[in-house]
């Protein structure tokens, strides 16, 4: 299978040439598992997965704080955001972009992104549950998508 780039590169799905590796790393910043070539929906698609792993925990964690620790659902969910978080950062960095970024940089510019992302999430969150009457999950969901389309840009542009 080949895969045209815009920039007029033709690779093939096998082991990319250390040429390519370079170019398309420097440049692009699309290198992918085991040296293989990985366009944007192949980043997109693993940052989905590694993002259902972390949305699943953070669910379980704001349910159990809701209710088994009677928390209120918006601090709940900052916590299981939190913990998503680092999840989402550790396989991020080792598997859908295979970062060569140093953990100091990439944690921190992780951190500043999961920290703009959270707020957002709580915000949309606040808003859906108290100016909108929506229910919890319905809530959620929505604040998820519209942290998932932020984190993915910016992981990809500015972190890794």
């Amino acid at each position: 299978m080949f895969v045209s780039f815009p920039w007029g590169i033709t690779a093939s799905m096998k082991t990319a040439t250390k040429t390519q590796q370079n170019f398309l790393s420097r440049r692009w910043g699309i290198t992918g598992w085991q040296g293989r070539v990985c366009t944007f929906s192949c980043q997109a698609g693993g940052y989905l997965w590694v993002s259902i792993l972390g949305t699943a925990a953070h669910f379980s964690l704001m349910a159990l704080l809701v209710q088994n620790f009677d928390l209120n659902p918006v601090k709940a969910s900052y916590c299981g955001a939190i913990m998503g978080a680092g999840i989402i950062y550790w396989f991020n960095f080792h598997f859908t972009f295979r970062s060569s970024t140093s953990h100091q940089r990439a944690l921190g510019r992780f951190a500043a992104m999961a920290m703009a992302g959270t707020l957002i999430n709580g915000r949309v969150l606040a808003l859906a549950l108290e100016g909108g009457g929506w229910p919890l999950v319905p809530s959620q969901a929505l604040a998820t998508g519209m942290q998932f389309g932020f984190g993915f840009l910016v992981s990809r542009v500015w972190i890794y």
